[in-house]
């Protein structure tokens, strides 16, 4: 449930740097997950986990530069 926990904050903090596509592929997995996730063959959730975290990984990856950024900037105001 964390991985659908934290897709979902990631979806919400980076909406404005998703197009729809984007957002359809992660929901998508995100509802795959979610009707496999009580199955009793550990491999099948493990593959629909893999599928959530190759579909969400772009939009995380880009929420992260940007907060490298933003950090970046800081320090550089900070030394000014």
């Amino acid at each position: 449930d964390s991985i659908l926990f934290y897709t979902d904050k990631i979806l919400r903090e980076g909406s404005e740097l998703l197009d729809e596509l984007e957002r359809e592929r992660i929901e998508s997995a995100q509802n795959a997950l979610r009707a496999v996730r009580d199955n009793d063959d550990r491999q099948v959730v493990l593959d629909a986990i893999q599928r959530l975290d190759e579909a969400a990984r772009p939009l995380a990856e880009r929420l992260m530069n940007r907060s490298v950024q933003q950090l970046l900037l800081q320090k550089t105001v900070d030394r000014v």
